[in-house]
């Protein structure tokens, strides 16, 4: 899965100073050939069974329990099916992640059920959460981490219900993009460890690949046009947080046609370290005072962004539960809920133009928008 298996073991911890994106580094990382040893394969192996969970990440890629885990180098890339002739991202960083194009099936349009009845849902599981017009809807992340995307129409708007694991990152995108309305499919690319959408084509072709975190096309006849995906509002909470606000909200159903075991978190090992699976670059340089998976909620209003740690608003919060901030000139209100160490966002003031609410780990972030903004509190 790793194109350097070694990559995370040695990367060293740096001081860490300040609260602000440092200027962008520069630095790459080489891509592995196809000609590795057997000995590196078997090292490859064995880092990846400490990070995730192998029988549950092959039933990721397959649906099945008895197929090898795939590890693939990103020479590999084109065979996907995507022209690169149009690509606003380095060719070599773009690595095949085990799953072909489709491997992991996103989901269009699937079956709902009224939240009171969402016996496959636990008070914690994490969901995420939507409101448009007069209707609410929960995707849950355990369903999330095998399909990846949902295509949906929800409040008479269609919307992507994005979610890549190895990055933690939750966005919810407007499908109509220059007036079309897009399905996006799961590339099996990834760049910087994010999932690569593609918008699906009736006839195949012309199909392109979009970056869920730069949240734009970066390659094909999209990215040539220089197409971009608005995000949405959104967040991303414990279920029992959410339809204790939203009583009448609709939730993804487990019934989705797949045979998959939604019970079981194939990433589980993952996230209990700070190790990367995939290299990234540029990776964070300490600096900012985080680690490569703390927990970060962004906002953008306009054409500004800004990154606020979890952790960060957590300290800030203290007993009253909130804190603010301004951005573009308009309150950002974070409510932190200390039970589940989670972030929602409000908005107090009257909003001229459209605003977003995105979550991710630091170094996804960081790799995507190293000269991106993140919140210090005064003093």
């Amino acid at each position: 899965m790793c194109d350097d298996p070694m990559h995370s073991i040695r990367d060293k911890p740096q001081p860490r100073q300040g609260g602000v994106f440092p200027a962008s580094h520069a630095g790459s990382n080489a891509d592995v050939g196809a000609g590795n040893s057997a000995f590196t394969w078997t090292v490859a192996f064995f880092v990846l069974a400490s990070v995730i969970d192998l029988p549950a990440w092959t039933a990721v890629l397959t649906g099945k329990h008895d197929r090898p885990l795939t590890v693939l180098n990103a020479a590999v890339a084109a065979s996907h099916g995507f022209d690169l002739t149009t690509c606003l991202i380095s060719r070599k960083e773009i690595r095949a992640g085990g799953p072909p194009k489709d491997g992991i099936p996103a989901l269009t349009r699937p079956p709902t059920v009224p939240g009171h009845e969402a016996r496959h849902l636990g008070d914690d599981d994490r969901v995420i959460g939507i409101s448009l017009g007069q209707e609410s809807r929960a995707y849950p992340l355990a369903i999330l981490n095998y399909h990846e995307n949902v295509n949906d129409e929800l409040g008479r708007k269609s919307i992507a219900v994005t979610y890549c694991p190895l990055c933690d990152s939750a966005i919810v995108f407007d499908r109509v993009v220059d007036g079309q309305t897009r399905d996006f499919g799961i590339s099996g690319l990834l760049y910087n460890s994010n999932v690569l959408l593609y918008d699906r084509q009736p006839s195949g072709r012309g199909e392109s690949l979009w970056s869920q975190l730069q949240m734009r096309a970066v390659a094909g006849p999209a990215a040539q046009r220089g197409l971009k995906l608005s995000a949405l509002p959104c967040e991303l909470t414990p279920w029992a947080d959410w339809k204790n606000r939203h009583p009448d909200t609709t939730v993804l159903s487990a019934n989705t046609g797949f045979a998959r075991d939604y019970r079981r978190n194939p990433y589980s090992r993952y996230f209990a370290s700070d190790r990367l699976m995939f290299p990234v670059s540029p990776r964070p340089d300490g600096r900012a005072g985080l680690r490569n998976k703390d927990k970060l909620v962004v906002v953008k209003i306009g054409d500004s962004m800004r990154a606020y740690p979890v952790r960060t608003v957590a300290r800030g919060a203290g007993s009253r539960g909130w804190i603010e901030d301004t951005l573009q000139d308009k309150r950002v209100r974070l409510i932190h809920t200390g039970a589940s160490d989670t972030v929602r966002i409000e908005f107090p003031d009257a909003l001229d133009g459209h605003a977003s609410v995105m979550y991710t780990f630091w170094f996804a972030w960081y790799a995507m928008h190293p000269k991106s903004q993140v919140f210090a509190p005064p003093g």
